[in-house]
């Protein structure tokens, strides 16, 4: 069951809790996250407050991983260039 969890991509919207970031960082590797918003189906407040908690739950090389080099694995044809 983890091995096939692993092989999915996550997306962090409303989940940055330490419960819920937690649990998932157990089942799942931490390249397997990317950034999510739930926008604009969450109020923008809302939206805005989750990223910072986020960022201050993940610490900078994970939040650096969801935001940016996690979605450049994702999705390779859209990164720019110059990764």
């Amino acid at each position: 069951f983890r091995a096939g969890l692993g092989r999915f991509w996550f997306d962090t919207a409303l989940s940055t809790t330490a419960a819920d970031l937690g649990a998932m960082r157990t089942v799942v590797d931490d390249s397997r996250f990317v950034l999510g918003s739930d926008f604009p189906f969450s109020p923008a407040a809302t939206v805005r407050a989750a990223f910072g908690a986020l960022a201050e739950l993940a610490g900078p090389e994970l939040l650096e991983r969801i935001r940016r080099t996690n979605v450049h694995d994702l999705l390779p044809d859209l990164s720019p260039v110059d990764r």
